[in-house]
């Protein structure tokens, strides 16, 4: 049996401990990364559905259920509505004919309708808005995502980095081992063959 040399086996025997500490430290580190990661990818989905829901609700909603396009509606009916009633007392009063009250109420008609058109006219514009707004949010996040996507993928290097050195440092003090005699090639099975007796 050839001497066993105790400084190379020692020190892969070091190697080796110190990559477990190494590892156990870096898990520990690499643990805290990931939830880190966890929380961002978790917050981003959270922006990623607001985006979504105020896009279906500005982009698909009816303009004319809007609090402010509704209220300027109703104010708008009454108020024609008062006209028109106060128009139909002034004709009674000064003897206009049916058709000048007609005219009055077409009037009123129109401008009622004229008020609807440019409530629909906005709201195509904020359409066009909110479809920017949601495309641009789109792509942050998109960016946001890919950038996640590579701290993850750069600690699953990380990971595989430390295994294949532990690895490494593992197969080199079994090597020293065996190179030293520590570790013999010991075959259970040699000469097992022989000692069978056949008859």
């Amino acid at each position: 049996m050839p001497g066993i040399d105790p400084i190379s086996l020692g020190l892969g025997a070091a190697g080796i401990v110190g990559d477990i500490i190494g590892n156990l430290f870096g898990n520990s580190a690499r643990k805290k990364q990931q939830d880190i990661l966890n929380q961002q990818q978790s917050q981003l989905n959270s922006v990623e559905d607001e985006n979504q829901n105020y896009y279906n609700q500005n982009y698909y909603g009816n303009a004319l259920d809007r609090t402010e396009n509704a209220s300027a509606l109703t104010r708008a009916n009454q108020f024609f509505k008062q006209r028109t009633a106060q128009d139909r007392k002034t004709a009674a009063v000064t003897g206009a004919t049916p058709e000048a009250v007609n005219a009055d109420k077409s009037q009123y008609s129109n401008a009622y309708s004229n008020l609807v058109g440019n409530i629909a006219a906005g709201a195509s514009n904020s359409r066009d808005r909110v479809r920017a707004n949601y495309e641009n949010q789109l792509n942050n996040t998109m960016n946001q995502q890919n950038n996640l996507n590579q701290l993850d993928i750069g600690l699953l290097n990380q990971k595989a980095q430390a295994a294949g050195n532990f690895a490494q440092n593992a197969g080199n003090v079994a090597s020293s081992a065996v190179q030293s005699g520590l570790i013999s090639s010991y075959n259970p099975y040699k000469g097992a063959i022989s000692n069978i007796n056949l008859t």
